[in-house]
């Protein structure tokens, strides 16, 4: 019996010293596949032993923690996948986040490579450069497949458009049209609407807003709104003025070659015609020539004679012409003789109207035939109209 007893105690000490062997080496071991593990365990913590801890248990347990753990061998996947037995790396994790921030050139190797992630988002920076302002815009695209993207793409430019536009686009950004225009560094002058139409441009969406920035016929910066032709191409002339103060503006042909805005209806101008001028005679400048096609008609005037001391003499006398016409439209009569302030119409000098007294393409200009004598100056105002020929 103390034979036996002694035999039992070895195994069971035996036993215990394997598992407590088997347990500190593996957790100083290397990381193992499940299927290594599972055959290190098979092999050391041996199932012919018949005691109170036998082998066969502690086999089982060990077992059950195999199947039971995650094991970063065999269980790891590298490409995220749709399973429930699989834990991705942070790599895997990072390379599929839902939005990737990528180079122009990394981009352009993954739809080369057709590796665009189907439903993912890329942000591409640099990706596209306007040929409107030259700026460089960055933009977000979720990808159709793996080399093509989504035609509805959002943009910005940084330092110069900070909040995102809505354009269309394709995956090489070679096809590229603006949705719409957001704050003032969108908006565009003369000369830039100029080149849209004349380089026939087609990166503005048909029937698009557009604010431009123009001189008026009086020399005035102002904002119009303009609208982009049905066919993407071109940007109408006929556009609206646009003041934070004007509920309805007016609307204006501009003359995008020459910056120049003319209103479409009537308005009215004025200048004043100093003595000297009216002394010296002469011709001064009232308002700008007119844009091919049209010419200037002056539906009234009327002018203010400012008093001096001396009433002019020598027949001093202020007309309204078109530049290189012949016949004037309007003068001021005997107004220039009175011995004191006078307030009067101009009188129209024809009632027919033809290429001797309307010029197309032609400016108005005050025509003053020179007094002999006097002073005082004359206040001139006037309501003109621009008409297509």
């Amino acid at each position: 019996m103390s034979c036996n007893v002694s035999t039992t105690f070895r195994r069971h000490h035996t036993a215990v010293s394997t598992i407590h062997s088997t347990i500190h080496s593996t957790i100083n071991m290397a990381q193992t596949s499940r299927g290594a593990l599972q055959t290190l365990i098979n092999s050391t913590i041996y199932t012919n032993v018949t005691n109170d801890i036998t082998g066969d248990e502690v086999n089982d347990v060990c077992t059950d923690l195999n199947d039971s753990a995650v094991n970063w061998v065999t269980d790891v996947e590298t490409t995220l996948s749709n399973s429930n037995t699989k834990v991705p790396t942070s790599a895997a994790v990072l390379a599929n986040k839902p939005i990737s921030t990528v180079s122009l050139a990394t981009f352009n190797a993954l739809v080369a490579g057709n590796n665009l992630k189907t439903g993912s988002a890329y942000i591409v920076q640099a990706a596209y450069t306007d040929p409107v302002w030259s700026y460089s815009w960055t933009v977000l695209v979720i990808a159709a497949s793996g080399n093509t993207v989504e035609l509805f793409a959002w943009a910005y430019a940084p330092t110069f458009v900070n909040e995102f536009v809505s354009v269309n686009t394709n995956a090489d950004f070679s096809s590229w049209v603006f949705l719409e225009t957001k704050g003032p560094n969108m908006q565009i002058d003369a000369t830039q609407a100029d080149n849209y139409n004349t380089s026939a441009l087609t990166v503005f969406a048909d029937n698009m807003r557009v604010i431009i920035n123009m001189t008026d016929v009086l020399g005035s910066s102002t904002n119009f709104e303009g609208i982009v032709w049905r066919t993407g191409d071109a940007i109408s002339p006929i556009a609206k003025k646009y003041t934070q103060t004007e509920l309805c503006g007016e609307f204006y042909f501009c003359d995008f070659a020459n910056d120049v805005a003319y209103p479409s209806s009537p308005f009215n101008l004025g200048t004043t015609v100093s003595s000297a001028n009216i002394l010296a005679g002469g011709e001064f400048p009232l308002i700008a020539a007119a844009p091919a096609g049209y010419y200037w008609t002056v539906l009234a005037a009327q002018f203010k004679y400012n008093y001096g001391t001396t009433t002019y003499t020598g027949g001093a006398v202020i007309a309204i012409k078109a530049d290189t016409a012949t016949l004037q439209i309007c003068d001021t009569a005997n107004g220039l003789s009175s011995t004191q302030s006078v307030i009067g119409q101009f009188r129209f000098t024809s009632p027919a109207i033809d290429d001797t007294q309307f010029v197309a393409a032609d400016p108005l200009v005050i025509d003053v035939t020179a007094g002999a004598a006097g002073d005082g100056d004359v206040d001139v105002r006037v309501t003109v109209q621009l008409v297509a020929l």
